[in-house]
């Protein structure tokens, strides 16, 4: 049986990727490394793996339950992770919101048969992989963004990179 590697995540809209994608230009300038396609940014709520085409309705229902408000993110802060060569954007502050939200989404996945995350939660959208030396300076203007929905997406390596299919949708309501 074919198996799908599939996550959780806050996708950004147009205008908010085409913000995104300014930004990583310039923040990533002096850093080297290779871009991250701006049609594959996103902030992932909860990575799952492969997972067999079965599972896939269990996780659709259990997203459905795991209501959550929008996340107005304010992303102020530019890092790297030297293990694995990554450059990042994320969030001085996390809004409790989206805490709320990684933590109902984990909750709801265990009617699937999958345990709680145990790394810490750490927002943020990568911006460049094999990048070689951190940003000189790590100060940026924040960027605001404010998500009204959250997606399963479909991970597909090729040869030439990763393609990110959005499988489904659902919104982030006012309570």
């Amino acid at each position: 049986m074919k198996k799908h590697r599939l996550f959780f995540a806050l996708w950004p809209d147009d205008a908010t990727r085409n913000t995104l994608e300014e930004f990583c230009g310039n923040a990533i300038a002096d850093c080297g490394g290779n871009h991250v396609k701006p049609e594959n940014f996103h902030i992932t709520l909860r990575f799952l793996g492969q997972v067999n085409f079965t599972s896939n309705r269990c996780l659709r229902k259990a997203a459905a339950r795991a209501h959550g408000e929008p996340v107005k993110l304010m992303l102020d802060r530019l890092g790297f992770w030297s293990g694995p060569q990554v450059l990042w954007l994320g969030a001085n502050k996390v809004p409790d919101t989206l805490l709320r939200l990684a933590v109902n989404i984990n909750t709801e996945l265990g009617e699937c048969g999958f345990k709680p995350e145990d790394r810490p939660f750490r927002p943020h959208v990568t911006l460049a992989r094999q990048v070689t030396k951190p940003p000189e300076s790590p100060s940026i203007s924040p960027l605001e963004w404010t998500a009204t929905h959250f997606v399963m997406v479909e991970s597909d390596t090729r040869p030439e990179g990763v393609r990110y299919k959005v499988l489904e949708k659902w919104p982030l309501t006012e309570r």
